[in-house]
């Protein structure tokens, strides 16, 4: 690594991530066939139902159940956006998330234990 780098590395804290881990086949700790169980978003609603989680999108190249993959999805993004287009849609959605995460309102479907 050049010294360059390494002042660089050290200034901003560079830790490679790992997103696949191969020995297990999990993806940010989501492995295929997870459930992601039914939650009702809006009080009073029908819930969304139980959801069986697939890493077929993963895969390079088209896949039957959920068409094509992540990376050809990225590429799509940043053929029609652009790259700065996509950092201020994603500058868009982490001040929304920010904005969102300082509120201070109980969300009525938690129980009230969970209110706190």
């Amino acid at each position: 690594m050049s010294p360059f780098m390494e002042r660089l590395a050290i200034r901003v804290r560079f830790v490679p991530r790992t997103y696949f881990a191969p020995l297990t086949g999990a993806i940010r700790g989501i492995r295929e066939g997870d459930q992601l169980p039914s939650v009702m978003l809006v009080p009073e609603t029908v819930a969304v139902p139980q959801v069986t989680l697939t890493l077929s999108p993963s895969k390079i190249g088209l896949s039957e159940q959920t068409g094509i993959s992540w990376r050809e999805r990225c590429l799509g993004l940043l053929d029609r956006h652009g790259p700065a287009g996509l950092a201020f849609l994603e500058s868009i959605l982490r001040a929304a998330d920010v904005r969102a995460s300082r509120l201070k309102t109980n969300d009525p479907a938690l129980p009230p234990e969970a209110k706190q």
